[in-house]
């Protein structure tokens, strides 16, 4: 995944995914004991995307330098043809990865009482979007 390919299908920055994903309903993303995972939005350049909002200061495992995405919303994703995970970290930054990363990369981690883990990612294997 490159940046000049994100670019080339018209996603030009950071802002301009948030602002185009603001602008959505979308379709929401439960999973285990009916949590908010994200959305399926259809993006022009993309397709279907799934896109979840996380805090750097609670969502980013710093031990392994890497986000984590619950496994069943990963599965759910793949399942419905989404093409690319978006994660907007702290309401300004897009980081995008694909399903496949994080079902074949991902690191699986639980945390209390979770049936299902989070697969996690190191930042360094998503591409970020200029701002």
């Amino acid at each position: 995944m490159s940046l000049d390919f994100f670019s080339s299908c018209g996603l030009p920055s950071s802002r301009g995914f948030i602002e185009f994903v603001e602008g959505q309903r979308g379709e929401p993303v439960y999973v285990a004991n009916n949590r908010l995972a994200g959305r399926f939005v259809h993006h022009p350049g993309l397709g279907r995307v799934f896109v979840t909002f996380r805090d750097s200061r609670r969502h980013v495992y710093r031990k392994w330098g890497s986000i984590g995405i619950s496994r069943e919303a990963v599965v759910k994703a793949r399942a419905s043809g989404t093409r690319y995970i978006a994660i907007v970290l702290d309401g300004a930054q897009v980081l995008l990865a694909t399903p496949e990363l994080y079902l074949e990369k991902g690191r699986p981690l639980w945390f209390g009482e979770e049936k299902d883990p989070q697969l996690h990612v190191p930042i360094s294997m998503m591409q970020r979007l200029p701002p």
